[in-house]
């Protein structure tokens, strides 16, 4: 099972614009946090795709992968977000 062409043109640019997203909420330099956060979405929608098709998953299965990511992320940059304006951790 490998990745196809067209997956990427999905998995490339929502890694960019989430990893520029995430840069823009952290402090320090931009562009080292943007680098960072697009190879690591990068690499999970990569194993994602992969985890979907060896599981042989159809549509039901896609969306609770992605309903279950979404949320998780939501809830850490919501929690992230939260501590950083209370606390200022």
């Amino acid at each position: 099972m490998n990745l196809k062409k067209t997956d990427f043109l999905w998995i490339v640019p929502l890694a960019l614009v989430l990893g520029a997203g995430l840069s823009s909420l952290q402090p320090g330099n931009w562009l080292i946090g943007f680098t960072s956060f697009s190879f690591l979405f990068l690499l999970s929608f990569s194993l994602f795709t992969l985890a979907f098709r060896w599981a042989g998953g159809g549509k039901t299965l896609a969306w609770i992968l992605a309903i279950t990511f979404a949320l998780r992320l939501l809830v850490g940059v919501s929690l992230y977000v939260f501590m950083e304006a209370f606390f200022h951790v």
